[in-house]
């Protein structure tokens, strides 16, 4: 299994209800698709002056799980290739973030 974590700063005129509910769209979309294992519940992120290696603020963060390297590869073609079907629902969610980072 793989996995992505995301971190994120959501826009100011952006409420966590709605960011949750478009997490939730993208990864009802994704698991149909069979292009996700799984996401994680949605977690506030704690600042620590010791324990965070990064000066990035950001405010929640989640997990994307993925059964294989494949299944990770898959919905980048998905999202942005010539049959980007799912590119309306990713550009949903993305473009309430206006600072973001990805590790997989």
């Amino acid at each position: 299994m793989l996995h992505m974590l995301s971190a994120v700063k959501l826009g100011a005129a952006v409420s966590p209800e709605t960011f949750y509910s478009a997490v939730a769209e993208l990864t009802a979309y994704l698991e149909q698709q069979k292009l996700i294992a799984s996401t994680s519940a949605i977690g506030r992120r704690f600042k620590h002056s010791v324990m965070n290696t990064d000066a990035a603020v950001l405010q929640f963060f989640f997990t994307n799980s993925f059964d294989t390297q494949e299944q990770l590869e898959a919905p980048v073609e998905y999202m942005t290739g010539q049959r980007a079907t799912g590119a309306p629902l990713h550009e949903k969610l993305w473009s309430q973030l206006p600072d973001y980072q990805r590790t997989c």
